[in-house]
């Protein structure tokens, strides 16, 4: 596994652990728990210590606001999820369950806040999957992102799968660019109108990217955690997260031809970075989605440092 898998899974791990010994419940075994596992076992003691100490504030300041939630005051079980439901929607990796099926799940990462890494290509109607809207991507799209696409193809097939994407001359402006434009053209197509279609949009892009259920996100730092609370079905306590209604406009940073960032009413903004998962040429490339910035009146937000020994 990359070094990136292993510490996340590594986390979650630690995070499961931490709420098993606290509130006495055991954590389901399952090949996910077993993989965490040995995940946690792999790193080195310095970093299992920091995973230990920073899912122990984590998960304390957790309990504290959800000290009335009957997922934690009935909790009977801790399972780690399998990572097929993150590409479904639920982000959640590790879920704190009770025997009536109430829930409390967190989101675990290490040094990164990513949200979500979806596919773009030429098969991949992303209008559609991600719940954009039921007639799915318009003809002016596939029509920019076919030809790419299928050029990347036949470079994998006439080199018997081993082209390099760093043979490419100019990947930025022959590949990732045009398909930057074109994705942020079928963006604006779809949630520039002021009406009913366009906020359902933006509230569907907002769902898709921070996933579809509630949860916490724990993002383990050297100097401590982060922790984020998304609230948007209000089963979590504090506040229930209102989503954006319109889009506000895109933009890059620094003339990138890499990434783009959307920005939405009521403080939300995304940053889409597109990139190659592989060395070598695939037919469709990757998103890692970001936030660029959230909304403080609507996700809580809380930093905890590290204790000093």
């Amino acid at each position: 596994m990359a070094t990136q898998v292993v510490n996340g899974k590594a986390f979650e791990w630690a995070t499961a652990l931490t709420f098993s010994d606290i509130l006495g419940v055991e954590i389901l075994d399952t090949p996910e728990a077993e993989v965490a596992r040995r995940c946690f076992s792999a790193v080195e003691s310095d970093l299992r210590d920091r995973f230990i100490q920073n899912s122990q504030l984590g998960v304390e300041h957790i309990l504290l606001r959800e000290s009335r939630s009957p997922a934690i005051t009935g909790a009977s079980s801790i399972r780690l999820a399998r990572d097929a439901s993150g590409q479904k929607g639920d982000v959640r990796d590790v879920v704190i369950a009770n025997s009536t099926r109430d829930e409390i799940g967190i989101s675990c990462k290490t040094n990164h806040s990513d949200f979500k890494h979806p596919r773009l290509s030429d098969k991949i109607d992303f209008v559609k999957q991600w719940g954009l809207s039921v007639e799915g991507c318009s003809t002016t799209y596939w029509h920019a992102v076919i030809p790419i696409f299928e050029s990347l193809r036949e470079l994998k097939t006439v080199s018997d799968g081993k082209a390099l994407w760093s043979d490419l001359p100019d990947k930025h402006n022959d590949i990732y660019l045009p398909i930057l434009d074109a994705f942020e053209i079928e963006l604006h197509r779809l949630m520039d109108q002021e009406s009913d279609s366009s906020a359902l949009s933006s509230r569907a892009l907002s769902r898709y990217t921070i996933g579809s259920n509630d949860f916490y996100k724990l993002i383990s730092e050297k100097s401590g955690v982060k922790i984020q609370a998304f609230n948007m079905d209000g089963s979590l306590a504090g506040k229930r997260t209102a989503l954006p209604e319109y889009l506000l406009g895109t933009d890059t940073i620094d003339g990138s031809k890499e990434s783009i960032t959307v920005r939405m009413n009521k403080g939300y903004a995304f940053n889409f970075r597109l990139h190659n998962a592989s060395s070598r040429i695939e037919p469709s490339l990757k998103f890692a989605v970001s936030a660029a910035g959230l909304p403080p009146t609507e996700i809580y937000q809380n930093h905890i440092e590290q204790r000093l020994s």
